[in-house]
């Protein structure tokens, strides 16, 4: 179970998610959707840092994450004539033009002990241990799959039909304690 890593205050807390929809912001910075930096490896090597491409690239509409999550350059497109059609050309040979960062995974041993923190994201806590250390896409945090959407784990109709036994069995003990609150209260009034 790899989770992206990210901070909402340039890296004083790290927080960790599953939903990888990012954009960039004026300034180069890769973003979350609720405005978190992501982390990365930049490809010429060192630690984890925000993503940034602010300098390497002018851009921005050319740009994509391949399928080892490198966050690259695509060749321009071109229409029959040669002509650019300002968009990247995905299937062009060579597959990229420029590499900037790689995105960095981390996982833990207790996920599932992990807290809800700002919408998406989570945080460490006892129940969930320390996270590995951050690593590139592959292994045991799993690949990355740009332009896609994770599906749901969820199967609707089993959990409405969950809930609606819930719901009976709730009412059901409702009934009890109203037959059990207003046998007492017939006791009271009796001796009284």
């Amino acid at each position: 179970l790899g989770l992206f890593i990210v901070s909402p205050d340039q890296g004083e807390t790290k927080l960790y998610t599953r939903s990888g929809k990012f954009h960039l912001d004026a300034d180069g910075n890769l973003l979350t959707m609720t405005g978190m930096q992501v982390y990365g490896y930049r490809l010429s090597g060192g630690d984890i840092e925000p993503i940034n491409i602010n300098g390497l690239t002018t851009r921005r509409d050319l740009l994509t994450w391949t399928d080892d999550g490198i966050l690259a350059e695509f060749p321009e497109a071109v229409d029959e004539h040669g002509n650019p059609l300002g968009k990247p050309d995905i299937t062009a040979t060579p597959a990229v033009a420029n590499q900037f960062y790689q995105i960095a995974l981390t996982g833990f041993n207790n996920p599932s002990g992990l807290a809800q923190a700002q919408g998406t994201s989570f945080a460490e806590t006892l129940a969930s241990g320390s996270p590995w250390d951050p690593t590139i896409p592959g292994g045991a945090v799993g690949k990355v799959y740009p332009r896609q959407v994770e599906q749901s784990n969820v199967f609707y109709l089993t959990e409405t039909i969950n809930s609606m036994e819930i719901q009976r069995a709730m009412s059901g003990n409702l009934t009890i304690l109203r037959m059990a609150s207003d046998i007492i209260s017939t006791f009271i009034n009796r001796l009284s």
